[in-house]
């Protein structure tokens, strides 16, 4: 039982802590000003479409994603969270798209991290009203209205530098590993544009490289407020949950990041299995790893795991050996192949070699409960 105890070390230090890191979402940015059809910053709730864009040729216009966003009192608008890729934007009027930026040629509107894609639209040189569109028959703004929108508009930029310049620092910062730093610097994007879900995904990880759990998953949760549709801030929040040992809850977590993205699942179910794993509830911990391989079967570390998780008791260390075995098919780095046959070679000197099926060790631990035990006579009539 001793070598049994000494190969789990090794597998913890070795493999367990290998997880997929955080997952990002986007950081990129499209924003504009929109002018109304009266020469003024245009109302606050007109509707635009940010679209990222899968091909873009004279035959075919895929949008892969789309998102919405309206604009503000003064006109302006902000998509943050995006991935990198070219878009297009609309803006949409009385139901139905009046204005298209980035789809002609010289017009493109491009989005990489941490990089702003700007897209203004002036409603006076768009096509007359659509039909059924209300009739602009307001009366013109006030003197002290005009200055009211001027006022809210230099606060907008003011706050918009002071968030940019804030953003790049702390991205600055935790690349440094410099996380106190970026923990300040993230606050201040929070505080400056409470609406930027990808700020306070950013300050959750900050909190999380500082082994501050509780604010970090407080950070994840605000994230998760505002973009309740991305996975991997559910994925982060399952992590810190995780960390403080509140695995039911981080449980839940992990499996809704797996639902919302089907093609990271696999990811996902992963993490939540070594959750498990480092809290010794290994049952639980082969399950989800299980679930992993119904995603992606031939995902070599949640074979390893699975393995890892047999070998934590020694009665069940032979349930690895055909783990272990398909892992070598595989085709594994040289060093991950020589720990499998290193781990192979010791459960054959501490465990029984002969394989039996999880099936024929329930079957014969009901038979020992079964027979009579020792110093007791069996009844005869």
């Amino acid at each position: 039982m001793k070598l049994s105890v000494k190969i789990l070390s090794t597998l913890v230090a070795g493999l367990l802590l290998i997880v997929p890191a955080f997952a990002q979402s986007g950081d990129g940015i499209v924003s504009g000003k929109v002018i109304g059809r009266d020469g003024m910053p245009a109302p606050a709730g007109i509707v635009i479409y940010v679209d990222r864009m899968n091909s873009q040729n004279a035959l075919q216009k895929v949008v892969a994603q789309r998102f919405e966003v309206k604009t503000g009192k003064n006109g302006s608008y902000s998509q943050n969270g995006l991935p990198p890729g070219a878009y297009v934007v609309t803006l949409v009027e009385n139901g139905r798209p009046l204005m298209v930026k980035g789809d002609a040629v010289g017009d493109t509107i491009l989005v990489a991290s941490g990089r702003e894609g700007i897209a203004n639209f002036d409603m006076t040189k768009a096509p007359a009203p659509v039909a059924g569109a209300p009739a602009p028959g307001a009366p013109p703004p006030s003197a002290a209205d005009l200055a009211k929108d001027r006022e809210e508009m230099e606060k907008a930029a003011k706050n918009k530098k002071t968030r940019d310049e804030a953003f790049k620092l702390g991205k600055a910062a935790y690349e440094a590993k410099n996380y106190e730093e970026a923990v300040k610097q993230f606050e201040v994007v929070t505080i400056a544009d409470p609406k930027q879900d990808v700020a306070f995904a950013n300050l959750g990880n900050s909190y999380h490289a500082l082994k501050k759990e509780e604010e970090a998953a407080a950070a994840y949760q605000k994230a998760i407020q505002l973009k309740p549709t991305e996975a991997a801030y559910f994925n982060n929040l399952g992590l810190s949950l995780g960390a403080q040992k509140k695995l039911d809850e981080a449980k839940a977590a992990f499996e809704t990041a797996a639902s919302l993205d089907p093609v990271k699942a696999g990811d996902y179910l992963f993490n939540q299995g070594a959750m498990y794993n480092n809290n010794n509830d290994y049952p639980k911990a082969i399950e989800a790893f299980k679930k992993t391989l119904e995603k992606d079967p031939n995902n070599k570390s949640a074979m390893m795991q699975i393995a890892l998780s047999y070998m934590g008791k020694e009665e069940t260390m032979p349930l690895a050996v055909p783990i272990l075995e398909k892992f070598l098919t595989l085709k594994p780095t040289a060093d991950d192949a020589a720990l499998a046959n290193a781990y192979l070679e010791a459960i054959k000197t501490t465990a029984p070699t002969e394989y039996k099926s999880e099936k024929a060790l329930a079957d014969e631990k009901a038979k020992a409960a079964k027979a009579p035990k020792a110093g007791t006579t069996k009844k005869t009539n």
